[in-house]
This record gives structure tokens, sequence and C-alpha cells, in this order.
């Protein structure tokens, strides 16, 4: 059974019985992060510097990520937010390392087809 602590935003019902522990719903808990907490307990009470990094990123991803184009059209406007994206997925540093070296953007374009199976139009 799940264990729910620390939930906020807005809450959904939920039948407590279903539930092995629900605690503080609708209010932010300390830490913040579990997963950060345990890491700065292996590492001597401080996170690797690795993880300010990612956070950096990922707020500055966050502001500067185009709008995801989910229509399913061909278009040079799709395929340039598409191209964006891509080449931000490629600049993440928590992912870079796990692309085929030689060929990365050609690797995830390969996972990425169109919904109609045809090539995608240059942006």
């Amino acid at each position: 059974m799940p264990i729910i602590v620390g939930m906020h935003g807005k809450l959904s019902p939920l039948n407590e019985k279903t539930v092995s522990i629900y605690e503080s719903p609708g209010k932010a808990v300390e830490p913040a992060s579990l997963f950060e907490a345990q890491l700065a307990l292996r590492f001597g009470g401080k996170c690797p510097a690795w993880v300010a990094e990612a956070q950096a990123h990922w707020s500055k991803m966050n502001k500067d990520l185009p709008n995801f184009p989910h229509s399913g059209d061909n278009t040079p406007w799709v395929a340039k937010k598409r191209a964006q994206i891509i080449q931000m997925i490629l600049d993440t540093p928590m992912v870079k390392e796990k692309f085929d070296k030689t060929d990365p953007k050609g690797a995830i374009l390969k996972e990425w087809p169109t919904n109609d199976g045809k090539p995608w139009v240059k942006p």
C-alpha cells in the first residue's frame, strides 16, 4: 500500500483505507526532496555539485522550453519546435551521456517519428 506524505496543490479525493500512511495532506513537508536528503547523507551532509547544476539547468529549461507541438501536423513550425526540444534534451547534463556518441541527434530523431510515419519536414 502506498505512503502519501506532503502531497500539496489541488487534492484529489482519497480513500484512506487504501494507503498505509497519509500524512500532512495539503501541506509541503521538509525535506522537500527525500532523494536529495538521502544523497546528502551519503556525501557527508552536502549534495554533490551536480545536483545544484541540474536544478539550475531545470529552472533555465522550464523558462526557455518552447511550446510542445501537440498537433499531428508536420509543418515547418512544428519541425522548428521539435528541433528546439531535441537540442534542449541533448544539452541536458543528466541525460546527454545516454545518447549515441557518433550521432546523438539522429538517434533521437529515429525514436521520435511523425504520427503518420512520413519523414519530418525541415524547420
